[in-house]
């Protein structure tokens, strides 16, 4: 049974986290800036739910997803990759697709393209319901 807030990690930019943060007011939302900071994190708390973000410590999410993935302690928590901020725009969906990929490749649950979904209320309303289909 999930608690009544489940608790999320977003290993994210200052940017992705404040654009996720009014997204999900119904979830405990721990933010790692660094790799530091996740594993940390990761150590002091149990999570119903891991979120990386491309942009996470300089480009370091295929290293926290690693990291996750050779350990067994984590091997059950569900994982969405996510893109939050646009890549340059020549590079965008080609980048995307191969980032997506890659994710998948290494063990994420899915891969979100954030930057794709319009701000406002739909995005309010749809993102919620994507993440929690994945909490455990």
């Amino acid at each position: 049974m999930l608690p009544k807030k489940p608790r999320i990690l977003l290993a994210c930019s200052d940017r992705a986290y404040k654009r996720l943060l009014p997204v999900l007011p119904n979830h405990e939302l721990t933010h790692a800036k660094n790799l530091t900071d996740a594993e940390t994190a990761l150590k002091a708390h149990r999570f119903n739910l891991l979120m990386i973000g491309t942009r996470f410590d300089e480009s370091r999410m295929f290293d926290l997803l690693r990291y996750l993935k050779a350990d067994p302690k984590y091997s059950q928590i569900p994982i969405i990759c996510f893109r939050a901020i646009r890549f340059t725009a020549r590079e965008d969906e080609s980048l995307v697709r191969i980032v997506e990929m890659a994710c998948k490749e290494i063990g994420a649950n899915c891969f979100l393209d954030l930057a794709a979904f319009p701000h406002g209320k739909a995005e309010n309303d749809a993102l919620p319901n994507i993440i929690d289909r994945l909490l455990i």
